[in-house]
């Protein structure tokens, strides 16, 4: 039996949370290797459940903004340790306050993200970052369902698609529910990635203990660190994963044709980064890490109300949001190497299309930024120090022990 249209599954897994006999768990699919629900014929009694609660088979009614903010957190620790303007962090914190329950993304010690939920703010800590793979979502729908049938309060933060799979779970007990909807670019499989950081480890002979996709220098990227020390820190365009991610190369086919990105938005709130702020008629703003607001409904605009105190924040057009952000307006668009990594994926050779297509081109990016960094240092130690200094860096190249 099939659950849907397989070009249309999101990967979202609601079906293996409403599933009365367990028949249906999460599998690896032949293309991309994306999560996809697999039913075991010999469980399933046939009750239609998992067809009637998919997102991809019904229409789902989405909301137009009431309201679009410019913002990021006050705290400036907080606001330097999140992926943007750490509005995230600010509802986490709401959430909380209100003696709620959140559930988040974290990556588990085995390095795979997946959903989780909790009340209190030390696991909270570990949602912060972007996570620009497809997450594991287990069945994390059922507990948020089971808080809410408690009274409990729930914030759910998660992809369009996730957002609605959580609403339709719980359509009976919503009162207590807050949904916030990210702006999602398309999903890679986690397949992909940990084939990326397999060769990674190889190469440098080290165990990724934490694996970040942003970093308060490089902004987005790839940063892998084993036992606390960073051996792996590269930009965008410098690492082959990251580069196929921001050309379209690696998502799911749903993505392409995803019909969450629009202006509409599932989501109480909405978040995302701010690109661009500043354009339609400049910005008061003074940090360059902010985030974008769209308060969505009367529950969002409750909770936005409540945030304010804690972030910096002006109005700006929707218009000017949606400039910064294609996916407000459409689906990313398939990149022009799709085929060719999909191909090779199949036979399991997806780190070996990425090398053959990138490595040249972050070869040159990441050797543009060195000599970049290399140039400023220069110039620094020749006005501290004249001639000698530059004399020190072109024997040392800046490197105190020489090396």
């Amino acid at each position: 039996m099939q659950i849907c249209n397989s070009n249309l599954c999101t990967g979202c897994g609601v079906c293996t949370n409403i599933c009365p006999v367990d028949a249906i768990v999460m599998k690896p699919d032949m293309r991309f290797k994306h999560m996809r629900p697999n039913i075991d014929e010999g469980k399933c009694i046939e009750c239609q459940k998992c067809r009637e609660i998919c997102p991809s088979n019904s229409h789902y009614e989405l909301q137009m903004p009431q309201s679009t903010f410019a913002a990021y957190l006050k705290n400036n620790s907080e606001h330097r340790s999140s992926s943007s303007g750490g509005l995230a962090s600010a509802i986490y914190e709401f959430t909380l306050a209100n003696n709620g329950w959140i559930s988040g993304v974290l990556v588990d010690v085995d390095m795979e993200p997946k959903f989780k939920l909790v009340n209190n703010l030390g696991d909270v800590q570990l949602f912060k970052g972007s996570k620009y793979v497809q997450v594991t979502t287990n069945d994390i729908y059922s507990q948020v369902l089971d808080k809410l049938k408690l009274g409990k309060k729930v914030t759910f933060i998660g992809l369009p698609c996730q957002c609605v799979a959580v609403r339709k779970m719980t359509s009976d007990f919503q009162d207590n529910l807050l949904t916030i909807d990210l702006i999602c670019h398309g999903v890679p499989s986690q397949f992909t990635l940990f084939e990326h950081t397999s060769r990674l480890e190889k190469k440098s002979k080290k165990k990724v203990t934490s694996l970040k996709f942003r970093d308060h220098n490089l902004g987005v990227g790839l940063f892998l660190e084993s036992n606390g020390k960073t051996f792996y820190k590269r930009s965008l365009l410098e690492d082959e994963y990251m580069h196929a991610f921001i050309r379209g190369d690696l998502f799911a086919e749903c993505c392409y044709s995803c019909k969450y990105a629009c202006i509409k938005r599932v989501g109480d709130l909405t978040i995302g980064d701010f690109w661009g702020c500043g354009k339609y008629g400049g910005t008061q703003l003074k940090e360059t890490k902010v985030s974008m607001v769209l308060v969505n409904s009367i529950k969002g605009k409750d909770c936005w109300d409540q945030l304010k105190e804690k972030i910096h924040y002006e109005e700006r057009t929707l218009e000017e949001a949606i400039d910064g952000n294609e996916q407000l307006s459409s689906p990313s668009k398939r990149g022009k190497n799709h085929q060719f990594l999909l191909t090779n994926t199949e036979s399991n050779k997806a780190e070996y299309a990425l090398c053959k297509l990138y490595s040249i081109t972050v070869l040159r990016s990441t050797f543009s930024r060195k000599l970049k960094e290399s140039s400023k240092r220069s110039a620094k130690l020749l006005v501290k120090h004249g001639k000698r200094g530059f004399e020190y860096f072109v024997n040392f190249g800046g490197n105190r022990n020489g090396k």
